[in-house]
């Protein structure tokens, strides 16, 4: 019976709703803007709070409002310098070059600090790829359990219990962690075994965070050294295991590395590491008035707009004419124009929403 009535629904003239078809209807009507087109496919799939708080201030308005501040003033410069160079030999107001270096020196400034905050917002939509390493025996699947809340990798006091790469994924504070334990890191002649150690090889090289674990109860070996100098300090937490133990670890071959003392078979140090993670994928330098970018187009256009901008400004301070710094105004105007939707094509427009479900 259903079918039916469809078959005639369809007949007389109706048709099935396309991907994102009334979020669309809505932006081409004037009802919305694309950033807050945007945000509502953020709203329906954001899998933490953090993901949803970003979602919920770009469909408020925040990235807009932003945008239009920063639109402003180079709506007003490059205003002045139109009629400047349609009028050159008249006398017109608001031509101030040491102004227009003071706005576009501003609209500078916050573009950077909105492309600044760019991936730590990723981190917390998107989650990052996170490895934890380190030789056999010195607690990384007891580890994965006490941030995955779970007995998610097999524990005991054989060395070498961890042959291939188990993953999970966690939330740690605001971030999302996509985890994988993987064997350890030492010279093998088990056949099985060395496969798993290559894997962890592998990891350590795709990861975008490292988790590397040493058994603070114990001197550092050869196995600990190769690994510290197989990681980089940048994007790894050195991590001391076994603190509720007797400690013989020797602090000074961390020097550099962002370190974290824990116990991860009674939990402790987990506030410890959660505050690092946070600090090392920027997520800590957010703060509740940041404007946080929610997609790679957007980005994009806010890059093109900071380089417009900081032409602009270098065309001023170098001594060239006013057209010329009208024309990286411009282009810095049209960047910022398509990230509002304000002025973009056909093609952009269908391909945003052709990700959203259908009708939505």
């Amino acid at each position: 019976m259903l079918r039916t009535v469809l078959r005639l629904i369809f007949k007389n003239g109706a048709f099935p709703a396309e991907a994102g078809e009334f979020t669309k209807r809505a932006f081409l009507n004037g009802k919305t803007d694309l950033t807050k087109a945007e945000s509502i496919m953020g709203l329906i799939s954001a899998g933490s709070e953090a993901e949803l708080r970003l979602s919920r201030a770009a469909h408020s308005g925040k990235i807009s409002r932003k945008i239009a501040e920063i639109e402003s003033d180079l709506i007003a410069i490059d205003a002045s310098i139109a009629a400047f160079s349609d009028y050159p030999d008249e006398d017109i107001d608001g031509l101030d070059p040491e102004n227009f270096k003071r706005m576009l020196s501003n609209a500078a400034a916050e573009l950077k600090r909105i492309l600044a905050d760019y991936d730590a917002g990723k981190v917390i939509r998107e989650g990052i790829d996170t490895v934890i390493v380190g030789k056999p025996n010195v607690g990384k699947s007891t580890l994965m359990n006490m941030l995955s809340g779970t007995d998610r990798s097999i524990v005991t006091e054989i060395a070498g219990t961890t042959r291939d790469i188990v993953e999970e994924t966690v939330a740690v504070g605001d971030i999302t962690l996509r985890l994988s334990d993987t064997a350890g890191i030492h010279d093998t002649n088990d056949t099985v075994e060395s496969i798993g150690v290559e894997r962890a090889k592998d990891k350590i090289n795709s990861a975008q965070l490292i988790l590397a674990v040493f058994d603070g109860t114990s001197q550092l070996d050869s196995d600990d050294l190769y690994l510290l100098k197989t990681v980089t300090k940048e994007n790894t937490i050195v991590i001391v295991n076994k603190t509720d133990l007797e400690g013989k670890i020797d602090y000074s071959a961390f020097e550099g590395f962002n370190l974290a003392e824990i116990s991860a078979k009674n939990g402790t140090g987990y506030e410890k590491l959660s505050s690092i993670i946070a600090d090392i994928t920027k997520v800590s330098n957010l703060k509740p008035d940041s404007v946080v970018l929610i997609s790679e187009r957007q980005r994009a256009c806010t890059e093109r707009a900071c380089d417009g901008v900081c032409e602009a400004l270098n065309a001023l301070e170098t001594g060239c004419t006013m057209d010329a710094v009208g024309v990286c105004v411009d282009d810095a105007l049209s960047a910022l124009l398509e990230l509002t939707g304000k002025r973009v094509t056909n093609e952009v427009t269908d391909e945003i929403f052709r990700r959203f479900c259908v009708g939505k």
